[in-house]
């Protein structure tokens, strides 16, 4: 219906946005949101929004230190952006953009190569491994 499907949006968005405003201040807590909205968002397969929430997940494995793996979830979603329908939506455009540049801050010129390398991911592949990111602390 409609409304579970507005619902389930909801409550991806809550996550997702619970993530970024923890993610400088409560790292913990934003990982463990984003595993909410990740956990959610696969269960009922809603692949636009899960797409989404790797996007997020790659600014959080940035944060934390990992930008190569942030790249190749990167390389993944603009993949499947490219290849079906999974448009940005526009409000996300902005924060997208800034997630990208300090991903490609953080690994320099390999930045292509390693988008490259995560545009050969299966959208399950790069699930798996943000789970995992997201389960080490």
């Amino acid at each position: 219906s409609v409304a579970a499907t507005g619902s389930l949006f909801y409550a991806i968005v809550v996550h997702t946005a619970l993530a970024w405003a923890a993610e400088e201040t409560h790292p913990s807590e934003a990982k463990s949101a984003l595993r909410a909205a990740l956990q959610f968002a696969t269960e009922r397969k809603v692949w636009r929004q899960t797409v989404w929430v790797v996007e997020v997940g790659a600014r959080l494995v940035v944060a934390d230190g990992n930008p190569e793996m942030a790249a190749r979830l990167l390389g993944t979603c603009e993949y499947l952006r490219r290849t079906g329908d999974n448009l940005m939506p526009a409000w996300d455009v902005a924060t997208y953009a800034e997630t990208r540049s300090r991903v490609a801050a953080g690994v320099g010129q390999r930045f292509d190569d390693l988008l490259a390398e995560g545009a050969d991911w299966t959208l399950d592949e790069a699930i798996d491994r943000l789970a995992a990111a997201l389960a080490a602390d």
